[in-house]
């Protein structure tokens, strides 16, 4: 919902500042403005509008102890975020270690007993992995729901778009595999049985000798802007280059990789959690308004 930059002052002598900012962006305040708000693809809501809108308050000792009751949860999420940047950190920095910059046939760092193992290798991506088309794997429906089981993919950011209960066309043989936006470049690496949202999307399988999740890493670190709007994976991406070792090294690098994504992925949780019983509080400790 938009406010065309509507900016509120806080009379801090009667209220608390955070006690007001928090309320305002409770679920049941906004969902309460967007009941108000005018437009149809992005909603929009004035300041006379806003300005008849009503908060409920307690005392102002009861505001202040609510407001500390909400910033110490919002310091914890924001720790518990910065251990997920860390990490995420981490990994960039390994991966700068475990592939080889542009110009070398090594790595900077191999694990001990591959040091004596030789250069790596020169393969496109064709020859490393094989395609194939989504169509029986699109999603039918689009009335998703978090009970269902099957989830549904995009390449991009959102990844998990919701969930279907279709039953036919879910890919889960051959797991796992890449999956590729033919448009945009972004790929995901998919480790379950899934159904794909769009015809876009290609699907990527390793090749003998090849361990997927090693080659999505690989991928990371290719440098390419997307220009015009054209397919891209045959004519462009399959001709690409990267550089691969032996079979069991892929392996070590992609369970070391693995490993540090499992970290990434059980502190992300932990955020998630800590939102959710931030929201929790937020239930309990403001009273539900109405609309007059």
């Amino acid at each position: 919902m938009c406010s065309d930059g509507i900016r509120l002052a806080v009379d801090e002598k009667k209220f608390s500042k955070y006690f007001v900012y928090s309320y305002i962006n409770s679920s049941f305040f906004r969902d309460l403005a967007e009941k108000s708000s005018t437009g149809s693809t992005r909603k929009r809501i004035g300041l006379d509008v806003l300005k008849k809108l009503s908060i409920l308050t307690p005392s102002f000792k009861e505001q202040q102890k609510i407001a500390d009751c909400l910033s110490s949860v919002d310091e914890l999420i924001e720790a518990q975020s910065q251990k997920v940047e860390l990490l995420k950190e981490h990994k960039k920095g390994l991966m700068q270690k475990l592939f080889p910059v542009e110009g070398k046939t090594t790595p900077e760092y191999r694990f001990p007993e591959f040091r004596d193992a030789g250069e790596w290798v020169e393969r496109e991506l064709g020859d490393c992995l094989n395609y194939i088309q989504p169509s029986k794997y699109i999603v039918k429906s689009t009335e998703y729901n978090d009970s269902y089981k099957t989830p549904v993919l995009t390449a991009g950011k959102s990844f998990i778009l919701g969930y279907t209960n279709e039953i036919d066309g879910v890919f889960l043989k051959d797991l796992p595999v890449i999956i590729f936006d033919d448009f945009t470049t972004a790929s995901k690496f998919v480790d379950f049985p899934f159904k794909v949202k769009s015809s876009a999307i290609k699907i990527l399988l390793s090749k003998k000798d090849i361990n997927v999740k090693f080659v999505y890493e690989a991928m990371q670190n290719i440098k390419y802007e997307v220009g015009v709007h054209e397919r891209h994976w045959i004519s462009i991406f399959s001709k690409l280059n990267i550089r691969i070792p032996n079979p069991k090294e892929q392996q070590k690098i992609a369970d070391c990789l693995s490993s540090v994504d499992e970290l990434i992925e059980a502190q992300s949780q932990k955020v998630e959690l800590l939102k959710e019983h931030k929201k929790g509080l937020m239930q309990r400790l403001f009273p539900v308004t109405t609309s007059t």
